[in-house]
C-alpha cells in the first residue's frame, strides 16, 4: 500500500434452469427448439426458467402421430412447453394403416393372367388391390390357338417373357396383348396294310378297314393299333413291318414318322375232316356243330370240316363233369372243340346222383367299365354258381387276373383275391373284385374259382374262365 486505493467486486444472479424429460409409445422421432432434445438418442435436457420449448414429433414409416400428453396435449406435430418448472411430456406415435392401390389388368385377345401375391384371376377378376410398395408378378398364360404378344404398363422378364412385375406406388393399370396362332398344318403319312390270306384289319384310330379301305393318312407322331380278325376258315399268322403287342398278337403297333407299308399274314385252316365218335359216361346228351352227332340216339359221324363244337346236356339231376378227347372252351365248360385231322373219340362225362359233392362254376364275368383305361381302376363282377350234388360248406378262395391269356395251376397269385363263402346247392353268387387295367389293346382276364385246390368237385376243368375286353 504506497497509497489509500479502492476496490470493486460484481456479483451477478445465477439462471434458474429446469428440465424437460419427454418419453415415446411407438416409433417415431422428437427434436426440440431451441436444440438439447433429438429423441432418438437424447430425451432429456435442460432449459432456462420461462424458457418457451417447441418440440416436434415425426413419425416413422409405417406410422402416424398420435397425440401429446403430459406437460402439453394436442394431436398436431408440435407442441409448446414453457419452462415454469421441469416438465415431462409423452409423444405417441400409432401404426399407420396400410395404403392400398388398385391394380387393373385389361386384355386383348384370348389367355388369363394370375397375380402373384393372388388377387388377379384374370379370368374371372381383373383388378384387386395390393398394398403400397408391394412387387406383384403377373403371369399370362395364351389359350389355346393364341400366343402372347406383349405387355404395357409393367416390366416383362428377360428370362421369361410370360412374366411382367408391377411396383404398387399408385393406382396401375397394365395391357397384356395375345394374338391368334398362325395356323399350323399337320404332317400326314400314309399308312398302307397288305393283307396275305383271309381276314380283316382294322385300325385305332379309325381309319383303316381292311376289308374295304387298307390305306389311310394319320398324323405325324401318332401311334396306331392294328387289329386283325381272321376269316373263319383262317387263322392269323404273323405281322411284318409293325411291332407285335405281347398280351394280344392279333395286335399290333406303329409310330407314324413317315410312309409305312404293314403286312398281314393269315393262313387257311385245312379242312380234312374225319369221323368223330362220342361215348357218354352218365346220363347226359351231346350234340355237335355243325349237325351230326346227337348222342343220345347217334354217337357217330363223319365230317368234312375240320373243326367240331361239342356242346354236353346233363339228364335231369345229374351234373356234367369233364371231356376227354377234346379241347374245353374256356368261357362255356360244357362245349369243347375237336380238330378232325383223323377219326376220333370223345368222351362226355356226367355226374351220377348217388355222387355227394359240391362243384363251383363260374357262371358269368361284367366289367365296370367294359372298356377301363390303360393305368386305371375297374371292377370285375364274377358269378359262380354251385352245380354241385351238396352245399359248399367250407369255402374256397378266387383269384383274378387282369391280363393272363395261359391257364394256372393250383396255388397261383393272381392280382386279386376274394373268399367264396358257404354256398348251397344251385345257389349263385357275385364276388366284386377292384383290379387296375393293363396296357391298351384287348385283353384277356383269368377267373381261378378254388385256386388253392382245397376241395373237391364233381368238376375240377370248370374252375376258369377267361373274359376278353378292351383297354382304351
Amino acid at each position: 500500500m504506497s497509497e489509500a486505493q479502492t476496490v470493486t467486486a460484481t456479483f451477478t444472479a445465477k439462471p434458474i434452469t429446469y428440465k424437460l424429460s419427454v418419453s415415446k409409445v411407438g416409433t417415431g422421432s422428437v427434436k426440440s427448439d431451441p436444440s438439447g432434445i433429438n429423441c432418438g438418442s437424447d430425451c432429456v435436457a435442460s432449459f432456462d426458467k420461462g424458457k418457451v420449448v417447441t418440440l416436434t414429433a415425426t413419425a416413422a414409416s409405417g406410422y402416424s402421430f398420435g397425440g401429446w400428453s403430459g406437460a402439453c396435449s394436442n394431436t398436431s406435430g408440435t407442441c409448446s412447453v414453457s419452462m415454469a418448472s421441469a416438465k415431462t411430456v409423452t409423444a405417441t406415435f400409432i401404426v399407420a394403416a396400410p395404403v392400398n392401390y388398385q391394380l387393373t389388368v385389361k386384355k386383348t385377345g384370348s389367355g388369363s393372367v394370375n397375380s402373384d401375391p393372388n388377387g388377379i384371376n384374370c379370368g374371372s377378376n381383373c383388378s384387386a388391390n395390393f398394398e403400397s410398395g408391394s412387387a406383384v408378378i403377373l403371369t399370362a398364360e395364351p389359350a389355346s390357338g393364341y400366343e402372347f404378344n406383349r405387355w404395357s404398363g409393367c416390366t416383362a422378364f428377360a428370362t421369361n417373357p410370360l412374366q411382367c412385375q408391377v411396383d404398387i406406388n399408385k393406382a396401375q393399370t397394365v395391357s397384356a396383348t395375345f394374338t391368334a396362332a398362325a395356323p399350323t398344318t399337320p404332317v400326314n403319312y400314309q399308312l398302307t396294310v397288305k393283307k396275305t390270306g383271309n381276314g380283316t384289319i382294322n385300325s385305332d384310330p379309325n381309319g383303316i378297314n381292311c376289308g374295304s379301305n387298307c390305306s389311310a393318312n394319320f398324323e405325324s407322331g401318332k401311334t396306331i393299333t392294328l387289329t386283325a380278325a381272321p376269316a373263319a376258315d383262317s387263322t392269323f399268322v404273323s405281322w411284318s413291318g409293325c411291332t407285335a403287342v405281347a398280351a394280344n398278337p392279333l395286335q399290333c403297333t406303329v409310330t407314324m414318322s413317315k410312309a409305312q407299308a404293314i403286312t398281314a399274314t393269315f393262313a387257311v385252316i385245312p379242312t380234312t375232316g374225319g369221323n368223330l365218335t362220342v361215348k357218354t359216361v352218365g346220363n347226359g346228351n351231346v350234340t355237335s356243330d355243325p349237325l351230326g352227332i346227337n348222342c343220345g340216339s347217334l354217337c357217330a359221324a363223319s365230317f368234312s370240316d375240320r373243326v367240331v363244337t361239342l356242346t354236353a346236356l346233363p339228364a335231369s339231376g345229374e351234373t356234367f363233369v369233364r371231356w376227354n378227347g377234346c379241347i374245353a372252351n374256356a368261357t362255356n365248360p360244357m362245349q369243347c372243340r375237336v380238330t378232325l385231322t383223323k377219326n376220333l373219340t370223345v368222351t362226355a362225362e356226367f355226374s351220377n346222383k348217388t355222387t355227394l359233392e359240391a362243384d363251383i362254376q363260374i357262371t358269368n364275368v361284367v366289367l365296370t367299365p367294359v372298356s377301363p383305361s390303360a393305368g386305371k381302376s375297374f371292377t370285375a363282377q364274377i358269378t359262380l354258381k354251385n352245380i354241385g350234388n351238396i352245399a359248399l360248406t367250407s369255402g374256397s378262395h378266387l383269384e383274378v387276373w387282369a391280363s393272363e391269356p395261359s391257364g394256372q395251376s393250383c396255388g397261383a397269385i393272381g392280382d386279386a383275391f376274394a373268399d367264396i363263402d358257404q354256398l348251397a346247392r344251385n345257389d349263385s353268387t357275385t364276388i366284386t373284385v377292384k383290379l387296375i387295367a393293363p396296357i391298351k389293346g384287348m385283353q384277356r382276364l383269368r377267373v381261378f374259382a378254388d385256386s388253392q385246390c382245397k376241395m373237391t368237385e364233381l368238376s375240377e376243368r370248370n374252375n376258369q374262365l377267361v373274359k376278353h375286353y378292351t383297354v382304351n
